[in-house]
C-alpha cells in the first residue's frame, strides 16, 4: 500500500516560518505607525507652540496699540496748563500717532488715515526678543469711516464747517512665527467734540423773549449833609433794601480806566455780551437798563466816573436861549449845560422837585435788569437787540467861567406845552419875570423844549459813547469809535445823528481768527442746537443716580470723566457732583435740570490732569430750576424753557445764562442777584475753543482673534 503526499499545504516548518514572517511584518507596521504618530505629535506640538507664540505676540501688539490710543485721548483731554498748546506739547511717544490722526487743535481729522506702529521702542519688543529673528509682528492703526458729527445737519446762522468728527479706530495686529500666522483685532468708537456751545458761549446773557412786569427798584434822594441847605448838583440818589436788581456783569472789573479808554477794541472783545430778543408786538422799552445815579454800589455807571456835566456855548439866534432879553445877550456871557441824570420817581416830591414837576415819563417803572455794572465796578456789555435806558437830561445855563473860577448852574425845569404861556409856567415858585425871560430868549415852546430838563429814552449803548467821547466838553453830541473788534469783524462808532452805526442789531456776524463762524439772527441758534448737543454725548443714562454711579466707578479706575453726557429725563445737581464732574463736563437732560447745591467742582489729587472744571447744564425741553442760594459756576442753557427759582433766593451765577424766555416777576425781591461772564465758555475765541476739545472713546475695547488672510 502506497502513501500519497497532499499538495497545497505547507509543511509544519513552513507554517511556522510563515507565522514568524507575518508577526514580524505586523511588528514593523506597528513600529512604523508609532514612529509616524510620534513624529506627527512632535510636529503638532511644535505647531501649537508656534501658534501660541504668534498669538501672544499679536495680542501684545494689539494691547500696545490700545494703550497708545488711550494715552493720546488722556493727553488731549487733560486740562493741565503744561499740556497746552497740544500740538507743541505732545509727548514724543505719542507724536507719530497724534500727527497722523489729529490736527493742530487736537481735533480728529475728517479723512481716512493709517499708520504702522514702530515697535522698536515699545515694551512689546523687549518682551518678545527671545523669539527673534523668526518672529515677525506688524501693528496697524487705521481711522475708518470718519465723518462730521452732524453729517448733513445745518444750524441756521452757523457758517463754519463742523470740525467735530466721529469715526472708528481699527487696530490690526498680525504676527508670524516659523510660518505660523495669527491676527488679533480691536476697535475704538471715537468722537472728537467741543464743550462750548455755538454763539451762546459768547454771551453772558441770551434771552429770546421776556415776559412779566417791569420790576421797579426803589430809590430815594440821599439826605442832605449837616449844615447844608441846598441839594448838590446833580442830586445824589440812593437805593433802599426793598428790591435788588438782577445785575449782569460783562466780565472782569475795570481797574485801569485810562487804558480801557485807549484800548476800547481789546476791552470790548474780552467782555461778555448780552442778547435781548424782542418778540413781535412787544414795546421796545420792555428791556430797560439803568436803575440809579452813576455812583455807589447800585449806580448804573456806563463806565462814567462820578458826575459829568457837558457845557457848550449858546449860539446867537438859535431857538434855545439865543435871543435877546431886555438887552441881555445870553450867548455872549453864558453857556448851556447838560447832565445825564438818573431816572427817579421821588425826585418829583422832594428836593428840587420843580425840575421835573410834571414830567409825564418820570413815573416809568425801572426794570430790575441792570446790565452795565456800576461806577465803582464798571463792567459793560455790548447789547444785541433793542434795549433802552431811561434817564433824566437835566439842562440849564451858567456864566462862562473867568479867571479859573466856576459858576453856579441854573437848571431849567420841565414845562408842559399847555403851561408854557402861564405866568409861572406851571412851576411852583417860579417868578413871573423869570418865566418871561425864558420866553423872550427862546423861539417859542419848541426852542424852550430843547433847553429844558426832560426825560430821555435812548439806546443803552449810548451811555458808553458818552464815556469814551473826548470832545464832549465842547459839544454835547458824542462821537465814539472803538477800532476793530476781532470777534465782530467790525468797529463800533457812534454819532448822535447816526446811532445805527453803533447799535448792534439782531443780524450779526461773528469771527474767529478772521474766519466768519456765524452770520444771521441770534434767535436762530438757541432753538436749533438740540441735534448738535445731543450728538456730542456718547453715553446716556436713565437718571441722575445712574449717572452718578458711572462717574464714581470711572474715577475709581483712574479714568477721565470729561466729556458730554445725556440724561433721558430730568437731572438734579447735588453736592456730590462737585467731586465727580471734573475736567470739563456737559450734562444734557431731556427735561428739567434742578440745581440743589453749589456748582463748584474741585480737583482731586488722584486726577492731576483735571485742573479746569467747566460745567454746562443743558435742558433740551425743560427749565433750569435753581433751588439754592449758593454760587453756581456754570453755563445754564434751556433751549425751550426758562430760568425758574423754586423760591425767592440769592442768585450768584458765574458763567452764562441762555434761555428761550425770562420772566422778570420772579426777581422782584430783596435778595441780591447777579450773572457774571466766564470767558471759558467763549465759543468765538480761538484759545478757549481749542482748550475745550475732547476725545471720547469706548470704555473697554474688545480684543478678538480673526482668521489670517
Amino acid at each position: 500500500m502506497h502513501k500519497t503526499k497532499e499538495k497545497g499545504f505547507p509543511s509544519r516548518g513552513g507554517m511556522a516560518l510563515f507565522l514568524v514572517m507575518g508577526f514580524l511584518f505586523f511588528i514593523a507596521i506597528v513600529a512604523f505607525y508609532l514612529h509616524s504618530f510620534s513624529r506627527h505629535q512632535m510636529s503638532q506640538t511644535r505647531f501649537l507652540s508656534n501658534a501660541e507664540v504668534a498669538f501672544v505676540a499679536a495680542e501684545f501688539g494689539a494691547r500696545e496699540a490700545c494703550m497708545l490710543v488711550q494715552k493720546t485721548a488722556d493727553f488731549i483731554n487733560s486740562t493741565d496748563p503744561l499740556t497746552y498748546p497740544k500740538k507743541d506739547r505732545v509727548p514724543v511717544v505719542l507724536k507719530t500717532f497724534f500727527d497722523a490722526f489729529f490736527n493742530s487743535r487736537a481735533q480728529l481729522k475728517n479723512n481716512l488715515s493709517s499708520i504702522d506702529l514702530n515697535l522698536s521702542n515699545m515694551p512689546v519688543n523687549s518682551m518678545l526678543s527671545d523669539y527673534a529673528p523668526k518672529l515677525k509682528l506688524r501693528v496697524n492703526i487705521k481711522l475708518k469711516n470718519p465723518a462730521p458729527l452732524l453729517e448733513g445737519t445745518i444750524i441756521p446762522g452757523v457758517c463754519e464747517p463742523f470740525s467735530e468728527t466721529r469715526g472708528r479706530f481699527v487696530i490690526d495686529s498680525k504676527s508670524e512665527y516659523y510660518g505660523t500666522e495669527r491676527r488679533v483685532m480691536t476697535t475704538f468708537e471715537a468722537r472728537s467734540i467741543n464743550l462750548t456751545t455755538p454763539v451762546i458761549g459768547r454771551f453772558v446773557l441770551s434771552v429770546v423773549k421776556g415776559d412779566g412786569n417791569l420790576n421797579p427798584l426803589s430809590e430815594s434822594l440821599a439826605p442832605l449833609p449837616v449844615n447844608q441847605k441846598y441839594s448838590p448838583f446833580p442830586p445824589v440818589f440812593q437805593t433802599n433794601d426793598t428790591i435788588f436788581p438782577l445785575v449782569v456783569n460783562g466780565g472782569n472789573t475795570i481797574t485801569d480806566k485810562n487804558k480801557t479808554r485807549n484800548e476800547t477794541a481789546t476791552f470790548f472783545n474780552s467782555q461778555g455780551w448780552v442778547y435781548l430778543g424782542v418778540p413781535f408786538g412787544t414795546k421796545p422799552e420792555f428791556w430797560t437798563a439803568g436803575v440809579a445815579q452813576p455812583a455807589g454800589e447800585y449806580g448804573d455807571g456806563f463806565l462814567m466816573t462820578g458826575t459829568q456835566a457837558y457845557f457848550f456855548p449858546i449860539e446867537q439866534g438859535s431857538p434855545r436861549l439865543g435871543q435877546t432879553n431886555n438887552g441881555i445877550s445870553l450867548w455872549k456871557d453864558f453857556q448851556t449845560v447838560a447832565f445825564i441824570g438818573p431816572t427817579h420817581k421821588e425826585g418829583k416830591e422832594k428836593i428840587r422837585k420843580y425840575i421835573l414837576a410834571k414830567s409825564p415819563d418820570n413815573d416809568f417803572g425801572i426794570s430790575c435788569l441792570k446790565l452795565m455794572g456800576t461806577a465803582s465796578e464798571p463792567s459793560p456789555n455790548l447789547i444785541f437787540g433793542k434795549a433802552y435806558r431811561h434817564y433824566n437830561l437835566e439842562q440849564g445855563f451858567r456864566p462862562v467861567p473867568k479867571d479859573g473860577k466856576t459858576s453856579s448852574v441854573a437848571l431849567i425845569p420841565y414845562v408842559a406845552p399847555e403851561d408854557y404861556s402861564k405866568s409861572s409856567m406851571g412851576v411852583p415858585g417860579m417868578g413871573r419875570n423869570v418865566a418871561q425871560a425864558y420866553r423872550d430868549t427862546c423861539q417859542g415852546y419848541s426852542g424852550f423844549e430843547q433847553a429844558m430838563t426832560k426825560t430821555v429814552i435812548a439806546p443803552v449803548n449810548e451811555g458808553i459813547a458818552f464815556y469814551f467821547d473826548k470832545n464832549s466838553g465842547a459839544n454835547f453830541k458824542p462821537v465814539f469809535e472803538s477800532g476793530n473788534i476781532p470777534k465782530l469783524g467790525r468797529n463800533l462808532n457812534y454819532q448822535a445823528d447816526s446811532p445805527a452805526n453803533f447799535l448792534l442789531d439782531i443780524q450779526q456776524k461773528f469771527f474767529r481768527n478772521n474766519e466768519c463762524i456765524y452770520d444771521g439772527g441770534l434767535n436762530q441758534v438757541l432753538p436749533n442746537i438740540k441735534d448738535l448737543v445731543s450728538a456730542r454725548s456718547a453715553r446716556s443714562f436713565l437718571n441722575s443716580s445712574e449717572f452718578k454711579l458711572f462717574l464714581e466707578n470711572f474715577l475709581k479706575r483712574g479714568k477721565q470723566v470729561t466729556g458730554s453726557y445725556l440724561i433721558k429725563g430730568p437731572f438734579t445737581w447735588t453736592s456730590e457732583f462737585n467731586q465727580l464732574a471734573i475736567g470739563g463736563v456737559v450734562i444734557i437732560a431731556e427735561s428739567d435740570i434742578t440745581i440743589q447745591s453749589s456748582v463748584r467742582p474741585q480737583a482731586q489729587p488722584q486726577n492731576s490732569d483735571a485742573r479746569d472744571h467747566t460745567v454746562s447744564l443743558v435742558s433740551l425741553n425743560g427749565d433750569i430750576v435753581i433751588s439754592t442760594d449758593s454760587p453756581v459756576d456754570a453755563a445754564l442753557i434751556a433751549l425751550k424753557g426758562t430760568l425758574r427759582l423754586s423760591q425767592p433766593c440769592k442768585i450768584e451765577i458765574k458763567g452764562l445764562l441762555a434761555v428761550a424766555n425770562l420772566n422778570l416777576n420772579q426777581f422782584h425781591n430783596k435778595f441780591k442777584k447777579s450773572i457774571t461772564y466766564d470767558s471759558r465758555f467763549d465759543w468765538a475765541d480761538e484759545e478757549t475753543f481749542t482748550k475745550n476739545v475732547r476725545l471720547s472713546l469706548e470704555d473697554q475695547p474688545l480684543l478678538f482673534q480673526v482668521k489670517s488672510n
